[in-house]
């Protein structure tokens, strides 16, 4: 059997909250840092309505060159195993105007050899169609919904703002780094 892996791009594989929070401050005139982000939705903060909020997200992906996660090559490393999946897939709820940069991005680490889908389909959707058996994620409310639709396991980058998750707590487990997760995959297939 092939093991297929896939994640989230925001957050996850791509390191761009601290990009979302030094544009949204520079918008609004704030001083935050990520500790300050306890709510998934930046709407929540003060001073960051909804005109900000979009103007971070259009503003930081219309341009693109995204610094990745700290550890990421760990995914590549992963994908070398044999019994895995050469390819990943990457799910995203990015709008659907945002498909060239994001594939762009995508292309200058792995070519042509990936998978990017989501945009407008839910992830859940997305992973159980593709039997995807682990995938990374920080968004609370799509954690939820993949751990009570799927059988994918999910592994959940921890920050301030998805402490509390609802659902099967035996459907996810927290990691730190891409080395955490490359370690408790190996982990959990050779066990």
């Amino acid at each position: 059997m092939v093991i297929k892996v896939g994640s989230d791009l925001d957050g996850v594989y791509f390191n761009t909250i601290p990009l979302y929070i030094e544009r949204g401050n520079f918008l609004a005139g704030t001083k935050y840092d990520i500790t300050d982000i306890e709510e998934y939705d930046l709407t929540k903060l003060s001073g960051w309505d909804e005109t900000i909020s979009g103007r971070v997200f259009r503003d930081i992906h219309k341009v693109g060159n995204y610094p990745m996660m700290p550890g990421a090559h760990f995914l590549k490393i992963l994908l070398n195993l044999r019994q895995f999946c050469h390819i990943p897939y990457f799910v995203t709820s990015r709008s659907r105007d945002y498909y060239h940069v994001t594939d762009r991005e995508l292309q200058k680490q792995w070519g042509n050899n990936f998978i990017l889908s989501g945009f407008s389909t839910p992830k859940a959707e997305v992973i159980w169609e593709s039997h995807i058996d682990y995938f990374v994620e920080d968004n609370p409310a799509d954690i939820s919904d993949i751990i009570e639709t799927t059988d994918c396991h999910v592994f959940v980058f921890d920050y301030p703002y998805n402490r509390y998750i609802s659902g099967n707590q035996s459907g996810y487990t927290r990691v730190c780094s891409w080395f955490d997760i490359f370690m408790k995959i190996v982990e959990r297939e050779l066990s």
